[in-house]
């Protein structure tokens, strides 16, 4: 039997079987639908629909609608039932439509979670170039290429770098702190999902900071170097 998913504008026929099902089929098929936990925003080979539980499945698979979220309009009124429940209980008629209403999944609307994922977009790639950048061209001032002045003003424009560096990590540590991800509206699951989404990124930052670091007592030690070849020797 064909039925109408009707999700905001789009319209997607989807086959169902509203044949009785045994005892054991409707377990399986409501075991599947509760174990699967990622939701796609393409249209899905879901097998057998025969359920509520499938048919819940491939909605939100199609509309991108959170399972916890999800509500079925059938001629004017909201279905209910386990996800065992065979599709033959609701009396479904061929081309029948059914309106479906309901929200994305939560780190997709989440503000919290938004300001993190720009955050991490607009900086992070930048924070990892930079370094590569500093720690290659202090690689190549340590293999004595440049002679003095040369060499003096290249290791004082390194060291201004490299200072420079820390002060944006430093910075970007602060603005991260301030963001507001959380409010009284933010369920408990995504709390955490962006507490952990920044502690990602801060670690991220930190562990920047230890290598420039890295960079800044090997670029001391080059100097002392320059400064006392007779202590090299």
């Amino acid at each position: 039997m064909k039925l109408n998913i009707s999700c905001a504008t789009k319209v997607y026929p989807i086959e169902v079987d509203v044949e009785e099902l045994s005892n054991n089929v409707a377990e399986s098929e409501a075991t599947s639908a509760q174990e699967d936990s990622t939701i796609s925003t393409s249209t899905v080979d879901a097998g057998k629909i025969s359920t509520f539980g499938s048919l819940k499945q491939q909605i939100c698979s199609l509309c991108n609608i959170s399972p916890t979220a999800l509500k079925i309009v059938h001629r004017g009124r909201i279905l209910m039932g386990d996800n065992s429940t065979p599709l033959s209980s609701f009396n479904f008629k061929e081309n029948d439509k059914l309106l479906i209403l309901g929200k994305p999944p939560a780190t997709a609307t989440d503000i919290g979670w938004k300001l993190l994922v720009d955050f991490e977009r607009k900086h992070a790639m930048d924070i990892s170039k930079t370094y590569a950048r500093n720690e290659n061209d202090l690689t190549q001032l340590e293999k004595n290429f440049l002679k003095d002045p040369e060499r003096r003003g290249y290791i004082k424009g390194m060291d201004k770098r490299l200072k420079g560096y820390t002060e944006n990590c430093m910075k970007l540590l602060e603005t991260l702190d301030s963001l507001q991800i959380n409010n009284d509206n933010t369920d408990e699951e995504q709390v955490q999902r962006n507490r952990e989404k920044r502690k990602f990124l801060v670690d991220g930052l930190q562990d920047a900071l230890n290598k420039n670091d890295k960079l800044v007592a090997r670029l001391t030690d080059y100097l002392n170097r320059c400064e006392h070849p007779e202590d090299a020797l």
